[in-house]
């Protein structure tokens, strides 16, 4: 029987008459060569060359990192929103390390694509500037983990978002799971992410982190944490050993089980020979409950388990308290902040 799958998979290959991926990383290389990759405001704010380098020295200092996940329905809107959040948390007194950029759908498509597909939620960068102001919207490093890499616009994309100083970017686990609106070529898409992670690959050594959350693809589907850790596995062997990218694994939307949440952080740190970098660690999203109120007792119980994970397992995966009112809407930029505020009562805790 596993001599059949074998010779179904590779009849499945030589049919689709895909480039020989030394042609492809040929391609990556070249591409590579000509990017420089911007400075964000967060990277002069703490004298860093990239977010690795600052997940590094948080891992050495015992600093949390914490996350925050923006994309309202404009680019303008998301701007004013990321400035907004850092100002909150500065008057505050605390740090919000990264924010994730919840992109239109739309960006997945190549450019000349996109504006016959319908409008989706999520900020639309139609320009070089709006790209540019990715990184120069606040002193809060831009992470690009939807609807980049895994696509068929993942090679114009990547080169944009390094340009724009975004050097964790992914999402790999959205290969095998999500669609572009409207299209249908996978080979494209194929060649096109595999492009895009061999530029990655090519400039690892200047701090760049291919971001997978293994909830947004196959691993959402396994019935045991055991063949989680054997997908992590493989996408381990695409990304680094086949493609020469530094993987940073994300987790956690889906795991609701506090132990086993903590238990992932070092089954990771294990399944990347104990140099794991993660992007983030992804608050309960299955749990909630449709008061919000009654979601912040959630929050506490997972959020105090992932940070003293992290005291005890460094890794560099930022924590992510999910807003309250999630579960049934987008929420606003108020209970974005009202949620990172609640965060750090929760690390004193811990």
């Amino acid at each position: 029987m596993m001599d059949e799958h074998i010779k179904n998979i590779k009849e499945l290959i030589n049919s689709a008459k895909l480039p020989k991926m030394e042609a492809i990383l040929s391609e990556s290389k070249e591409i590579a060569s000509s990017i420089v990759i911007g400075r964000s405001r967060f990277m002069e704010k703490y004298g860093v060359s990239s977010e690795l380098e600052y997940k590094r020295m948080s891992i050495k200092n015992g600093h949390v990192m914490f996350h925050a996940h923006i994309g309202m329905n404009t680019w303008d809107e998301t701007a004013r929103s990321l400035r907004a959040a850092y100002d909150f948390a500065e008057s505050n007194g605390f740090v919000i390390d990264r924010a994730g950029i919840c992109l239109d759908r739309r960006m997945a498509l190549p450019k000349d694509m996109r504006k016959s597909a319908p409008q989706e939620s999520g900020p639309y960068l139609e320009t070089e500037e709006e790209w540019m102001q990715v990184g120069q919207a606040a002193p809060i490093q831009p992470h690009m983990g939807d609807f980049i890499i895994g696509f068929p616009a993942s090679t114009e994309n990547t080169v944009s978002a390094l340009r724009a100083g975004v050097t964790t970017i992914g999402n790999l686990s959205q290969f095998f799971a999500h669609e572009a609106p409207m299209w249908k070529r996978k080979d494209i898409t194929t060649v096109e992410t595999v492009k895009a992670i061999g530029i990655m690959g090519f400039l690892r050594d200047r701090g760049t982190l291919m971001h997978s959350y293994l909830d947004d693809g196959f691993g959402a589907l396994f019935l045991d944490c055991s063949t989680s850790a054997a997908w992590a596995y493989l996408e381990k062997y695409i990304v680094e050993d086949l493609l020469g990218a530094k993987l940073a694994h994300c987790v956690g939307g889906l795991v609701s089980d506090p132990v086993k949440r903590s238990g992932w952080i070092f089954a990771l740190d294990e399944i990347h020979g104990h140099d794991c970098v993660g992007s983030m660690f992804y608050g309960d999203t299955i749990s909630s409950h449709s008061d919000p109120e009654k979601n912040r007792a959630l929050t506490a119980e997972y959020l105090l388990w992932d940070i003293m994970t992290q005291i005890e397992c460094p890794t560099g995966h930022a924590v992510l308290p999910v807003p309250f009112t999630e579960a049934h809407r987008a929420p606003s930029l108020e209970e974005i902040c009202e949620v990172q505020l609640w965060g750090r009562e929760i690390e004193k805790t811990a």
